[in-house]
């Protein structure tokens, strides 16, 4: 796969879609953070705002040593 970001003009809505699921979420807080709307995002991505917004508010899937230690009682 050849990477849809690298160049000005690149990021945009259409682009994440190319991206892997897991990379999605920072492409959409990128387009935020560079001034489009969650509702622009959702509109050009063919999305509903509802599930651009789902997927904007996951958390992270991967936790450091530090925090296993801490679900698992330790200290």
């Amino acid at each position: 796969m050849i990477a849809p970001f690298g160049h000005p003009g690149s990021v945009t809505p259409a682009a994440i879609d190319a991206l892997p699921a897991a990379m999605q979420r920072e492409g959409i807080l990128l387009l935020m953070e560079m001034g489009l709307t969650l509702a622009t995002v959702a509109k050009a991505m063919g999305r509903p705002p509802r599930a651009v917004s789902d997927l904007i508010r996951l958390a992270p899937i991967f936790r450091h040593e530090s925090q296993m230690a801490d679900a698992r009682g330790e200290a």
